[in-house]
């Protein structure tokens, strides 16, 4: 993609579940479109257009919900050019009301082979998938649809040179702006994720066992949660879907709303070291 730094959003929804408004972006002067059927994509942000989002003060706290068996969460996957959203509700336990699954496509300005984005490019990339991020989860002008909780990948430490500058601020941004908006936020480490999907983790459990893949993750998704088969498909069919699927299954659970019913140790094991919002006892 040519030009500046952008985002958007993608996003693919199973019509059997009772709808929610759409908390993406509109396009054009607050006009909804359509692109290739069920995908509905965003503005891309440029230099000068891109800011952080600041919620209101009367937003700051989720107001009452007038059902108390209401329960949404979301999954956050962040990525510097996929980042994938779940956004589930659930309206009893084992009765899921409503999932959708986004995906915030970013890309690198466009530079002369061998040189480095400016750091104003960097940035607007930055902010364009902090907007796009905060506008899916936590959409200001409807805070009644603001999740309980949202659980969120932890970053990768692996990035060497100046990316490794820009993926702990594209981490950290959404995730800062979630916080002090009053949401309250849980980190889920790769390895647990793998092991909630899968039953192992990114470290070999015994000599025995192979490394779990990103294809096998995928399918453990598909399987187990069948209501987001197509809108992964429709998606692109990659993991960061999946994942943060994954992610709003563990926060379901936590929270005493399971969407996966009864699950082995060897899966359920991921929950004992996952990072809640509240400060464990010393």
């Amino acid at each position: 993609m040519g030009g500046a730094a952008a985002a958007r959003v993608v996003v693919a929804e199973v019509g059997a579940h009772r709808p929610e408004a759409a908390a993406a972006p509109a396009v054009g002067p607050g006009r909804p479109e359509r692109l290739g059927g069920p995908r509905l994509a965003g503005p891309a942000c440029v230099p000068g257009r891109s800011a952080p989002i600041t919620a209101p003060a009367a937003a700051a706290v989720q107001p009452q919900r007038d059902v108390a068996e209401m329960i949404r969460v979301a999954g956050l996957d962040l990525s510097m050019t996929s980042t994938g959203i779940a956004r589930v509700r659930v309206d009893a336990p084992g009765a899921l009301g409503h999932l959708k699954l986004y995906r915030i496509e970013s890309y690198r300005a466009d530079v002369p082979k061998g040189e480095q984005p400016t750091l104003a490019e960097r940035s607007a990339r930055l902010a364009s998938v902090l907007t796009r991020t905060v506008e899916v989860i936590a959409p200001l002008d409807r805070p009644e649809q603001w999740p309980d909780l949202v659980v969120v990948e932890a970053p990768s430490y692996g990035s060497t040179g100046y990316m490794q500058h820009d993926i702990a601020g594209n981490w950290w941004g959404p995730v800062r702006e979630l916080i002090t908006m009053g949401l309250p936020v849980a980190e889920a480490s790769p390895s647990q994720l793998k092991i909630y999907a899968v039953g192992r983790g990114t470290t070999r459990d015994s000599a025995k066992s192979k490394a779990v893949t990103k294809a096998e993750v995928v399918a453990a998704v598909k399987t187990r949660y069948p209501e987001s088969a197509r809108q992964i498909r429709d998606l692109g069919g990659g993991s960061d879907t999946a994942d943060a699927m994954i992610l709003a299954a563990i926060g379901l659970r936590y929270l005493g709303f399971p969407i996966d019913g009864d699950m082995p140790r060897t899966h359920l094991r991921a929950m004992d070291e996952i990072r809640w919002p509240e400060r464990k006892p010393l």
